[in-house]
């Protein structure tokens, strides 16, 4: 993908509408499941995705059962990093196959439908894991973090 090519995706998800949707599907996630979700955009990321979505990981205040999807949009790099008891129950398997539907929806330009779409089908297996037994979802956590997006 070009310079202009980037700088199309990552202003894709710079957009009210984007941040919207994508607030609401982590919201829904924590109506869902006990485990809640972060979902940290940049712009790019020098080295290796696992790496950096690691090290954001650990600077969060709590991560005792948090699940953390990490993309660097305009180099199209992806991570996930979760607790242990977290892959121990839902296995590396699904988490991997969800990210590889996530891909395949962002080779397409369907950047909205793709990570909606993986944090809906990520937070229902979580659910079946880890319910969220009271109704109520934790409103004091900020789900969604731009990091560099709006960096050039």
């Amino acid at each position: 993908m070009g310079t202009m090519g980037s700088c199309l995706v990552a202003d894709a998800f710079c957009t009210a509408s984007m941040k919207r949707t994508l607030l609401e599907a982590l919201e829904r996630s924590d109506y869902r499941t006990a485990i809640p979700m972060r979902l940290y955009l940049e712009r790019w990321c020098p080295g290796d995705p696992l790496d950096r979505a690691g090290e954001l990981y650990l600077e969060l205040d709590d991560t005792d059962g948090l699940f953390l999807l990490y993309i660097a949009v305009t180099d199209g790099k992806l991570a996930f990093v979760c607790d242990k008891a977290v892959t121990r129950n839902v296995g590396a398997r699904f988490f991997c196959n969800a990210l590889q539907h996530l891909i395949r929806h962002f080779g397409k330009g369907e950047y909205r439908q793709g990570v909606v779409s993986y944090i809906d089908s990520v937070s229902r297996e979580l659910a079946t894991y880890f319910p969220r037994m009271d109704g109520t979802a934790p409103t004091s956590a900020i789900r969604l973090h731009m990091g560099n997006l709006n960096e050039w």
